[in-house]
């Protein structure tokens, strides 16, 4: 079948009312867009090095030459002058020379762009209402769904082209893996189905489970009322709001991966290099192994995670008994920690694919302090407190409070809030926190630091660097959330958003660094990731020419890393090779010998990260409902000349379609919300040369919806608005 995908960029010249005609990569925005009372300004780009030195950018930088004007029908509604950045010289991390455009004064609800008046050129749609990250956020919550492991996928929840059964599921498989140190020994066998594959392998690891669990845990707890139970997820309608099930399908896993005597194991999954996997995931029928031994870390981890869990889980009616139970196996699995004289750190050597999931005994001890310390919360016992008091100096946040011990931070900021902590352990950590935040750059950088107004260090650019840059908003924004420095509330706020904003197009690449975007208004996001189920060559290898559609919508790509290494030979591979910093990533998902997984493989802890610091922009609930019966009218009238086009765009009631077809046919419109649900299907007869038909939208809820019309063998898909 050809594909037509009409959408932004590549059509916008035929959409009526929807300039500009055309578009520009050097004009970057939050594809998404911005909140209303918050600072929005448009970068603008002209590359002087890396791989689009090529294709310089001239801005037009005379008096009142960039507007912001309304999309729906080219509306001026603020001109300005361009300031120039930094004197005109070029950012070293990017490569750029770069402009800024403020638009900050725009308050007004509703769909704009960018426009350079010289040059006649604009940028991506953008909109700005309080609720722009409320989809957003939806969404990127369910790519751990996506990750489930043993869990089928229906089409009803994860949408046609990502159904699929449950994986290892089969003999010797996740119910009844064994032991990697007596393989064929089937009274090994034990159940330890459920959890997240980790990232892009199909692997589940204990420690590596500590931070998007608790991560997802605290953005349930800062915000309980933003969270909905109408994910499309299968456990969706049964009263626990949808974030909570889906930690939960991760923690049921982690009960199985703790023995009965509060001891755990560290990891299970495929031998590394495994022969003889196939795709979709459910068809894999390699077996699946453990690690026997009774890991001192996995077992910290679990406590800790478990502790957290019951504070929560008991905040909800139906799962007090659940929690209770969460209470007792915590308790459990710290006092086999404390009894367990010899820490182990070198039980996982590398026989079970992929990292290395064994902590130090360094690392071992801080896991100590933030169980503990969810365990004083959860128990008022004074030895817990204790524990804490004497070794919360271990946490490094208290030399450097940085982006890479954000659990034991978080935990070490929730032990301030309560009742019965020591005053003077207290106060020390809200003066780290507070002087951390009054002065490193990490808080603080100069406006001349970051041409995309996103600083990051340019050592934190490496393997992973888009976690990085959730939690350095996480970090800024925990000093609105804890109160400890009001008078900087709105210049942290504002610090946390521009870094979600480079995560959104304002970057070097212009790229939104979430995949498959576009049903929610990305026109130019990730198509690929590296990942076992959606890898190089497969259906679902590239977001918008695959057969299976690439990706699902959200995944989190590792980001730019400047250190980035093919498996062999010399770095040639242009960009991620060779490149300002900020320009080292490459939208490609290659195995040997390129390991694009440095670069663009996703992590369940890069997906929590990011989650954490996008709740804390939402302040309504997520809920989105969808219409009972929607009704859409369709009728002929005469034709007119025209290509594929529809508008108004955005309308609030009747849309008009203009289409061109050779000859006389069915067409079939269909209408999917922005999860890929089909709202409705009207099939319409069209006639060879000009249709015109109008379809009525007054009975759909606001929001962003896609309209295919199949016509023949041809599909073609735009992007509506509904006001």
């Amino acid at each position: 079948m050809v594909r037509l995908f009409l959408l932004g960029v590549l059509f916008n010249a035929f959409s009526a009312g929807a300039a500009p005609v055309r578009t520009a990569d050097n004009i970057h925005i939050d594809q998404f867009g911005y909140r209303s009372l918050s600072g929005k300004v448009a970068v603008i780009s002209n590359p002087v090095q890396g791989f689009n030195a090529s294709q310089p950018f001239a801005p037009s930088t005379g008096a009142n030459q960039y507007e912001l004007r309304r999309w729906q029908d080219d509306a001026v509604i603020l001109r300005g002058t361009l300031s120039v950045w930094n004197n005109g010289n070029t950012d070293a991390t990017s490569g750029d020379k770069a402009w800024w455009f403020d638009f900050s004064s725009v308050q007004v609800l509703g769909s704009y762009y960018v426009y350079d008046v010289g040059q006649q050129v604009g940028s991506y749609r953008f909109e700005i209402h309080d609720e722009v990250y409320n989809n957003l956020l939806r969404t990127a919550v369910r790519m751990f769904f996506y990750n489930r492991c043993n869990f089928e996928k229906k089409a009803q929840f994860a949408g046609a082209n990502w159904a699929d059964g449950a994986s290892f599921v089969g003999p010797n498989q996740d119910p009844s893996a064994r032991s990697i140190r007596d393989r064929t020994n089937a009274a090994t066998a034990r159940d330890l189905s459920g959890g997240w594959w980790d990232a892009g392998d199909y692997n589940k690891y204990t420690t590596f489970a500590a931070k998007p669990v608790h991560q997802l845990l605290d953005a349930y707890d800062q915000k309980p009322t933003i969270w909905t139970d109408d994910l499309n997820l299968p456990e969706s309608g049964n009263g626990v709001p949808d974030l909570l099930d889906e930690v939960k399908w991760e923690l049921d896993w982690l009960r199985k991966m703790q023995n009965t005597d509060g001891s755990a194991i560290i990891k299970m999954g495929l031998v590394a290099n495994a022969p003889g996997s196939s795709l979709p995931p459910s068809t894999d029928t390699r077996p699946r192994y453990y690690y026997p031994e009774k890991s001192t870390a996995a077992a910290i981890a679990i406590a800790g995670m478990f502790a957290h869990a019951a504070l929560v889980y008991d905040k909800i009616p139906s799962q007090k008994a659940y929690a209770a139970e969460l209470r007792r196996l915590a308790i459990l699995g710290f006092d086999w920690y404390e009894n367990t004289p010899t820490k182990n750190t070198n039980i996982d050597d590398g026989t079970i694919e992929a990292g290395d999931a064994d902590w130090d005994e360094a690392e071992q001890k801080k896991a100590r302090v933030t169980a503990a310390t969810y365990l004083y919360a959860l128990t008022g016992e004074v030895r817990y407190r204790q524990i804490v008091d004497d070794n919360y100096r271990l946490i490094g946040v208290l030399g450097w409070w940085g982006p890479y011990e954000t659990v034991h931070g978080d935990a070490l900021l929730y032990y301030t809030q309560l009742p019965g902590a020591t005053a003077t352990v207290a106060q020390t950590i809200i003066a780290r926190k507070l002087s951390d935040g009054k002065q490193l750059d990490l808080y603080r950088p100069t406006a001349q630091a970051d041409a995309y107004r996103a600083y990051m260090p340019e050592a934190q650019y490496h393997w992973g660097s888009n976690q990085i840059r959730a939690d350095f908003a996480n970090i800024n924004f925990d000093l609105v959330q804890y109160r400890i420095d009001p008078s900087g509330n709105d210049y942290y706020r504002q610090r946390a958003e521009d870094l979600l904003h480079a995560l959104h197009g304002v970057n070097p690449l212009n790229i939104v660094y979430l995949t498959n975007m576009r049903q929610l208004g990305a026109e130019k996001s990730a198509t690929r990731i590296y990942h076992s189920w959606f890898g190089d060559k497969t259906d679902w290898a590239e977001a918008e020419t695959s057969a299976k559609g690439g990706p699902p919508p959200g995944y989190i790509p590792g980001g730019p890393n400047k250190s980035y290494q093919p498996g062999q030979g010399t770095c040639l591979l242009t960009p991620p090779c060779n490149q300002p910093t900020q320009k080292s990533y490459r939208d490609w998902n290659v195995t040997w010998p390129d390991a694009s997984w440095s670069v663009t493989e996703p992590g369940i802890y890069y997906q929590s990260a990011y989650v954490k610091a996008l709740s804390r922009f939402v302040d309504t609930p997520t809920k989105y409902e969808l219409p009972v019966n929607p009704v859409v009218v369709i009728t002929a009238t005469e034709p007119e000349n025209g290509l594929f086009n529809l508008f108004p765009n955005p309308t609030s009631s009747n849309l008009t379609v203009l289409f061109t077809t050779e000859q006389a046919g069915d067409c079939v419109f269909t209408i999917t919300d922005v999860l890929g649900r089909s709202v409705n299907q009207i099939r319409y007869t069209s006639r060879a040369g000009s249709n015109r038909v109008q379809l009525s939208v007054q009975q759909l809820p606001a929001g962003t919806y896609l309209i295919r019309c199949q016509l023949g063998q041809q599909e073609v898909v735009r992007k509506v608005s509904v006001l």
